[in-house]
């Protein structure tokens, strides 16, 4: 029983750890992002990861004006989620060699191009 349960606990082990999908890709939240960019109601397999594109994409917005590097964006007040999410899933399909990259890091390029901070 000993030697089974070692077996066990060795091939766990061993499994692929790679295999898990990385929650903070933009491969795993694009999907998420379209239907918040269509305004539907998430089906219950998606509630998940689009409530997820969401919140990080109300960060995006939240923080853009404030932070001091190249992505420096100045969304206008008062955008709606659904405007927000149509121009990073626009961003995420012309850049599809970049989806294994970390979503927040897109999605605050995506920011910067469409709404650019005036020049100073």
């Amino acid at each position: 029983m000993k030697k089974a349960l070692c077996a066990f606990f060795c091939l766990a082990l061993a499994s692929p750890i790679a295999a898990a999908q990385d929650i903070h890709s933009a491969n795993y939240l694009l999907e998420g992002c379209r239907i918040v960019a269509s305004g539907a109601t998430p089906p219950d397999g998606q509630m998940f990861r689009a409530t997820m594109c969401m919140g990080k994409l109300e960060a995006v917005v939240f923080f853009a004006s404030s932070i001091d590097t190249p992505n420096r964006s100045c969304p206008p007040r008062g955008v709606p989620d659904s405007q927000v999410a149509k121009v990073v899933v626009a961003y995420l399909d012309q850049n599809p060699a970049r989806l294994h990259q970390v979503f927040l890091g897109l999605a605050y390029e995506a920011v910067a191009k469409a709404w650019p901070c005036p020049a100073q």
